[in-house]
């Protein structure tokens, strides 16, 4: 049986949560308030395994709490912050929560949203979760062949990914001799936002992609959120669809769609990369790049704010090289000179 407590300011997002989570055996609410001085009392002696909480950017108090109890025994195992800014994200990881989901107050049903990715959370074994696993494996450098260069580079992230693409496009610049996907984990609006800002830190063409548009060298395409992109070969030409069809791993865009149909493109001369995130997607994307001959980067556990989707692409084995940020830069600017060779 666990034992759920819930500290967040809103009402709203407090009862969205509580009614999502009594569908699930085997749970009871052990309280559920704002935060203030009192809070981490009433959580103590509620004696609840796991804690979901607010982290506001102007308030401190969500903060306060997981700073003070990191310094007693505490009941808690499992913690899952709820953050207003993807910048909070490598903090609260930092103060122990295992599970960081990013609040959108003020856009339609966000209450439902979240609630929905808490109870999808919590209906899984909590062991499961690779984002805590005590190893943390070895980096391993990247070995392609010396003659080897990419027809297309696919890129995958979720929690924490902005602020890492931002400092990967900050050390490219143009020109750029192939098509590059980016599939990252965000609502309506914000991914056209964040491909305009690495526009900015690179010079390199980044937007959101459009639906029946022929890929083309030179543009780095992103998903836009709430649809997911595939590749099609259409009369020698690669073909961008956008659909909204049933959210995979409880996310749409998902990165296994893109994965797979680039995949089945351009088979040994994919690249794929995937980054920091919570959760699975892109995995099987990457074990379908590996058996057609392709290659998979996956970003090193100590520079992931959660490393889930890299450590699901790990047990699977479906990668050639773990490297941190500054290394994965490099990969890609190899493999935009060796294409203009």
């Amino acid at each position: 049986m666990s034992k759920i407590f819930i500290l967040d300011d809103q009402i709203s997002y407090r009862s969205q949560i509580e009614k999502q989570l009594t569908t699930l055996p085997k749970v009871v609410i052990a309280g559920s308030s704002r935060i203030n001085s009192g809070s981490l009392s009433i959580l103590e002696s509620s004696q609840a395994d796991i804690l979901i909480i607010e982290l506001h950017p102007s308030f401190e108090a969500g903060v306060r709490v997981l700073e003070e109890l990191k310094q007693k025994e505490s009941s808690v195992q499992t913690i899952i912050a709820l953050v207003h800014e993807e910048t909070q994200t490598k903090r609260a990881v930092g103060l122990g929560a295992k599970h960081v989901l990013c609040k959108k107050v003020g856009t339609d049903a966000d209450e439902s949203r979240l609630a929905a990715l808490i109870l999808d959370i919590l209906s899984k074994p909590l062991s499961a979760s690779v984002s805590t696993s005590a190893t943390t494996p070895k980096r391993l450098k990247a070995k392609f062949a010396d003659n080897w260069t990419p027809r297309a580079i696919v890129i995958a992230s979720s929690t924490g990914g902005p602020p890492v693409l931002e400092k990967i496009f900050a050390q490219l610049r143009p020109p750029l001799y192939i098509p590059v996907f980016l599939v990252q984990h965000m609502p309506e609006f914000f991914t056209r936002e964040l491909a305009q800002r690495l526009t900015t830190v690179s010079g390199l063409v980044v937007r959101e992609a459009i639906d029946g548009e022929e890929a083309k060298a030179g543009v780095c395409y992103m998903a836009p959120g709430n649809y997911h992109m595939q590749l099609v070969n259409t009369a020698q030409k690669v073909i961008i669809r956008l659909n909204q069809d049933e959210k995979l791993h409880s996310v749409r865009p998902a990165a296994d769609y893109l994965f797979h149909t680039a995949a089945a493109i351009y088979a040994r001369d994919c690249l794929g990369i995937v980054l920091t995130g919570m959760g699975a997607d892109g995995a099987d994307g990457a074990l379908g790049i590996k058996k057609l001959g392709g290659h998979v980067v996956i970003q090193d556990k100590e520079s992931c704010a959660v490393w889930g989707m890299p450590g699901a692409v790990h047990a699977l084995g479906a990668f050639d090289a773990i490297e941190d940020v500054d290394s994965i830069a490099a990969i890609l600017r190899q493999s935009m000179v060796r294409n203009a060779a």
